[in-house]
């Protein structure tokens, strides 16, 4: 900007995100098509959610009764910026949707679950019992993260808990 030598901002900023990659663009898109902005089924108010892009990564919507909940996970644990995020979700979730559904949504963040782990391993005498220790520890907490963990990198689903199967895999 010509003649602007410099800004200051007063006030702390949050929020903010990344760019969409080109995957999740296409599947916004077909998602925007799919629904056309409505706000009528728990699949589209998902979608209208997960449109919000980032910080939002996953969005579960139940319906019990007369109340629609719609559980968020998002990649922040900034909780202004989840606040924010959360606000401007239900005033977008909500002008999509019949007006005589409008106050039963609420909106809430995923609470995240703590896993304690305790295994015995038993080496073959090859590798230090630290190095093996400190392997396994790096890949449970590389499959445990909730929004890039894992089998495929992406996260867990919402309601979704690591089985011990899983857990196992990840040791041997």
């Amino acid at each position: 900007v010509p003649f602007v030598d410099s800004v200051y901002n007063p006030e702390e900023t949050f929020g903010g995100s990344d760019g969409e990659t080109t995957e999740e663009c296409t599947a916004r898109g077909a998602d925007n098509v799919r629904t056309l902005g409505r706000g009528i089924s728990a699949g589209d108010i998902e979608n209208i959610a997960l449109n919000y892009g980032r910080p939002v990564c996953r969005a579960k919507c139940v319906v019990s009764g007369s109340e629609i909940a719609l559980i968020l996970l998002t990649d922040r644990v900034d909780s202004n910026a989840f606040r924010l995020a959360a606000r401007e979700i239900t005033e977008k979730v909500s002008a999509a949707m019949p007006f005589y559904m409008r106050g039963a949504l609420r909106v809430s963040g995923a609470e995240h679950v703590e896993v304690n782990i305790t295994a015995d391993i038993t080496s073959d005498g090859r590798a230090y019992p630290q190095t093996i220790h400190s392997e396994i520890a790096r890949r449970l907490e590389k499959y445990l993260d909730p929004v890039n963990g894992g089998d495929a990198g992406r996260g867990f689903e919402i309601g979704r808990y690591p089985g011990e199967r899983d857990i196992s895999a990840l040791i041997l």
